[in-house]
């Protein structure tokens, strides 16, 4: 057992420049510098990130959108796990680290950090299983692919500047869900950009009164609303389950257990029914 401590992008660099065929990262927060690092990789490897992608994490700065879409973009299998707070960094199956540092510039630079290196085969084994499935979460870490997480500019910026104008701090923790409340003008620029069945969830949801609610709610609401705006449609609700998925992984809403969810970010504006 070997303890490592800061800096933590020396292990990092070192391990990572001597991938051969995996490397699994699993941390809520990431940045550009360890975007850089994964460039370096000569071999084509097999690349898996399981991260956050809440709006609110991106437009605090907490994480860089620009990095995770850069990873995906570069062959990485993206992976959205909501309240993700474990770090962990495994290389090859064959060594791995746990650790408390996240992979940005400042996790792996600046603060004191200390984490664990594994080397047991069954052991890396054992947490790679763990970090695939989401280390005991209801749901699999769910797949972004490169399109989709580009989608989430346009809601992540808008955010961010409601979030400035409001002075909210610019730093998140990883075991935090965010509540924001927005202005009617930001709730409209949020859905931009984003695909019509996202959009047309996200007006359904905002739809509802109460600030819990769950599927048949959704369905109540939002089927009228899928058929007219999606006629040719055949699943409207396995849709709108999806969409409830995505919205959940963008920190929009979260889901508490026993079929029930609630809104994260919310608006006063009376969104136009059938918005897609």
């Amino acid at each position: 057992m070997h303890f490592i401590t800061t800096p933590t992008f020396q292990w990092l660099r070192q391990h990572v420049s001597r991938c051969r065929n995996e490397l699994i990262v699993a941390c809520p927060f990431v940045g550009r510098a360890f975007l850089d690092e994964v460039k370096r990789i000569k071999l084509k490897v097999c690349l898996k990130l399981i991260t956050r992608t809440d709006l609110a994490v991106f437009a605090a700065n907490s994480s860089d959108l620009d990095a995770v879409i850069g990873f995906a973009s570069i062959g990485g299998d993206v992976r959205s796990l909501p309240r993700l707070h474990a770090k962990v960094y495994i290389v090859d199956r064959s060594v791995a680290l746990v650790t408390s540092a996240n992979a940005t510039f400042s996790g792996m630079n600046r603060n004191l950090e200390c984490g664990v290196e594994i080397t047991g085969t069954e052991e890396v084994e054992q947490l790679a299983a763990l970090a695939e499935t989401g280390f005991g979460s209801f749901a699999i870490p769910q797949s972004w692919s490169t399109s989709s997480l580009e989608t989430l500019k346009q809601p992540v910026s808008a955010l961010r500047a409601t979030m400035s104008d409001k002075r909210v701090s610019t730093i998140i923790r990883p075991d935090e869900l965010v509540e924001i409340a927005v202005s009617d003008k930001s709730w409209g620029e949020l859905q931009q950009g984003l695909p019509g069945w996202t959009k047309l969830t996200m007006s359904v949801v905002q739809n509802i009164t109460e600030d819990t609610f769950n599927l048949q709610s959704i369905y109540r609401h939002g089927l009228p609303c899928a058929r007219q705006a999606f006629p040719r449609n055949k699943t409207p609700r396995e849709k709108l389950r999806q969409q409830l998925q995505l919205l959940r992984d963008m920190g929009v809403i979260e889901f508490i257990g026993g079929g029930i969810y609630r809104k994260l970010i919310t608006s006063d504006a009376t969104t136009a029914k059938c918005k897609a």
